[in-house]
Order: structure tokens, then C-alpha cells, then sequence
């Protein structure tokens, strides 16, 4: 099952790289980038398939592990009280411990988009240690270590776009991996740039008692997947959007287009 489901999703990927390979193959500097994202895609398809049950649960999990704790501390102080008079040193410490996880919850009222895509980040670079994290703001998320990119230019950031080294890390190179994530169950995507690549999204949302992952989906985005936000001033930051019609999703190889977009926050 999972090897058809491969399948399913391999051929997909390589259609859509297969109708950008033009474009790729003029992007300067010349890496042989079509075949470049080919191998990108032959090799992390099979991975990713492999692991998505379990990525899907250790997000989820994950994302729920802080009202675990508080669940755990709840019955911890239950079995304190029950057990006799705690002494000072017991009873400060149970309020400070109480204090701490008041304030954690502030902290964690809010789950982003950037939390999700760095508990995937992480997942997957333990699963694949040939996987490695780029910094925070350079595209793309992930690259394998083992890729070659010594011949691409040196540039310093904020310097002009476009495939090269910073910092000794690849930066704007059509053979990573993007991670995005999604509440709700569609995605929809705002960026600052249009980036030609593998895109992973994961879709999740608050259900009442807890967190939820939704699906995992992949797809290989084009610029002309993309579309540009109209700009009103010039100080307006270029934005470009991108949906959910291109993907596919890893853990039953359906492919979703005909349904309608949804908008999410």
C-alpha cells in the first residue's frame, strides 16, 4: 500500500517539475536544476511517505503535550494533599510550579504556523540525518547536506536574490524542501517571494479538547503557481499567495483540485 502510495505521489511531483523543467533549467547559476529537483523529489517522496502517520502524530502530540503535563501535575498535587500536611519547602514549590505554568499557558495561547513547521523541521532531520535545517528566514526550510553547492556565489544578506551561498548554507535553491503548515483543512499560503521547489504543508486546528493534525501534503510549486497580491503604495511589501489545488496528500495519495479554496487565517 504504501509503495503504490508512492507511486502515486512520485508521479505527481515529477509531472509538475516536468512542466517547470524550462524555467529551472534557466536559472542562473547553471546546476543542472531539473535534475537536481528530480533527485530531491526520488529521494524524499519514498521518505516522507514512509513517515507522514507518524510526523502527523508527533506534531499533534506534541502540540498537546502542555496541557499533558498540566494533567499530570493536576493528579501530582491531588496525591501531595491527600498524603498529609505538605511542609513549607513542598508548599513553595507547588505554587511556584503553579505560577510557571499559568505563564507557559500565555506563552503557548497562540500556536503559529512557525511552531508547526519547526516541530516538522526537527522530526524529519532526527528521521534523516542527511537532512539539514537552513536558518529561520532563508528559503528553503530544509536541504540534503550531502547536495554539492560549492560552486554557487558567496553573497552577504540582503544582497539580491537568487541561488547562492550564505553563510555556507544554500539559500534560494530550487532543490529543497519548503515546510508550511495551515490551521483548517485547506492551505493557503501568503509569501514574500515566489520560490520554485517542493512545498510540504500540513494542515491542523484546535478542536475543542485539543489540537488536531488534519493531513500532509506535497507538491512541487512553479511561479506560475503563485499568485501576486496587487501592490497599493510603494511601501507595500510584495506578497505572493499560493493554494491548495497543486498538492497532493502523502498519506493517501488523493489529489484535491477540484475542490474549492477556503480561506484561512
Amino acid at each position: 500500500m504504501a509503495d503504490e502510495r508512492t507511486g502515486q505521489v512520485l508521479r505527481h511531483i515529477l509531472q509538475q517539475i516536468g512542466h517547470d523543467q524550462n524555467e529551472l533549467a534557466r536559472l542562473a547559476p547553471h546546476l543542472d536544476w531539473p535534475g537536481r529537483v528530480r533527485r530531491t523529489a526520488q529521494t524524499f517522496v519514498p521518505r516522507i511517505v514512509a513517515v507522514a502517520d507518524q510526523l502527523l502524530q508527533y506534531v499533534e502530540r506534541s502540540l498537546n503535550s502542555p496541557e499533558v503535563v498540566r494533567a499530570i501535575w493536576k493528579e501530582f498535587k491531588e496525591r501531595l494533599a491527600g498524603g498529609g500536611e505538605p511542609d513549607e519547602d513542598i508548599e513553595s514549590l507547588i505554587s511556584d510550579m503553579d505560577a510557571a505554568l499559568d505563564q507557559e499557558r500565555q506563552l503557548l495561547a497562540v500556536i503559529t504556523g512557525d511552531t508547526v513547521s519547526k516541530l516538522i523541521a526537527d522530526f524529519l532531520c532526527e528521521e534523516h540525518p542527511n537532512l539539514a535545517q537552513n536558518n529561520r528566514s532563508t528559503y528553503p526550510d530544509l536541504y540534503f547536506s550531502t547536495s554539492d553547492y560549492s560552486s554557487l556565489p558567496r553573497r552577504a544578506r540582503g544582497l539580491a536574490v537568487g541561488p547562492a551561498l550564505r553563510g555556507g548554507r544554500p539559500t534560494s535553491v530550487p532543490d529543497g524542501i519548503e515546510i508550511k503548515s495551515n490551521r483548517g483543512t485547506r492551505i493557503r499560503v501568503d509569501s514574500h517571494h515566489d520560490h520554485q521547489g517542493l512545498h510540504l504543508a500540513l494542515t491542523f486546528d484546535y478542536e475543542g479538547d485539543g489540537w488536531r493534525t488534519h493531513d500532509l501534503y506535497l507538491a512541487y510549486l512553479s511561479k506560475a503557481d503563485y499568485t501576486r497580491a496587487a501592490r497599493h503604495t510603494t511601501a507595500t511589501t510584495e506578497k505572493f499567495s499560493f493554494g491548495h489545488a497543486p498538492f497532493i496528500s502523502v498519506t493517501s495519495g488523493r489529489i484535491e483540485a477540484g475542490l474549492l479554496e477556503e480561506a484561512t487565517d
